[in-house]
């Protein structure tokens, strides 16, 4: 596949756009080094949004509305799998059980707590941008590294669509390396000197959230992976406060 068919599947794989086509699991992890693009792209089309509603709206109303079309955009995927997430945290007992509860459908305190406070102060990180549109292009870059990365430390947890995936990015190397050098081309001229702790901040984040999945339910699965979005997103637009 050439590169705008990888991007192409990549948007239809991350998205809810009518990119058109088909992508296995297998294209996409193929094409994972381009995540960085894509998410700057659906940061730039909600950032958009959010700069063209400030001249009607109050700034704090038209960040929650750019906020909420880049969930929407994403089909509010990624924060489902912050909510399973959550509630996996909460239970006491062993790997099985935690991955029985993240398969039930339904949300319990974890995925309440967890959620809003993700929320709230990934909102509140927005509202106080001083430029919402590279603000945002920044944030989903890193949202989408770091869930590159993250597929790429640490086995599946169990057999499903997520398997192939993270199977096959463990063993392209190059997809994570490109992934990098790819995020930097886009961060660094908006970020300046800002890119390095950013850079940092990523690399300790998802290290860390793919040794915490490990010992939560023996690996990590798509709503790992989608966890890690909205966690980094919400560190990101921080340390660009």
């Amino acid at each position: 596949m050439d590169v705008i068919k990888r991007l192409r599947c990549i948007l239809g794989f991350l998205t809810v756009l009518p990119v058109g086509g088909y992508c296995s699991l297998r294209e996409a992890a193929s094409g994972a080094w381009l995540f960085p693009l894509v998410g700057a792209v659906i940061g730039a089309l909600a950032g958009s949004l959010g700069y063209f509603l400030q001249a009607f709206l109050p700034w704090s109303v038209s960040a929650a509305m750019a906020f909420f079309f880049l969930l929407f955009l994403t089909g509010f995927h990624h924060l489902d799998g912050l909510l399973d997430l959550g509630d996996a945290a909460m239970i006491r007992g062993g790997q099985r059980q935690r991955q029985r509860v993240m398969h039930s459908p339904g949300i319990g305190t974890g995925a309440f707590g967890v959620g809003l406070f993700t929320i709230l102060v990934t909102y509140l990180a927005l509202s106080s941008a001083e430029n919402i549109v590279s603000a945002l292009v920044m944030a989903e870059a890193s949202a989408k590294l770091s869930m590159l990365l993250v597929a790429s430390m640490a086995p599946p947890a169990w057999s499903g669509m997520g398997e192939e995936f993270i199977t096959t990015l463990r063993r392209s190397r190059g997809a994570v390396f490109l992934g990098v050098m790819l995020y930097l081309v886009i961060v660094a001229p908006l970020a300046g000197i800002k890119s390095v702790p950013l850079l940092l901040v990523i690399l300790v984040f998802s290290y860390s959230m793919a040794r915490f999945s490990q010992r939560l339910i023996g690996g990590v699965s798509g709503d790992v992976l989608g966890a890690a979005n909205e966690l980094t997103r919400m560190l990101a637009l921080v340390v660009l406060i």
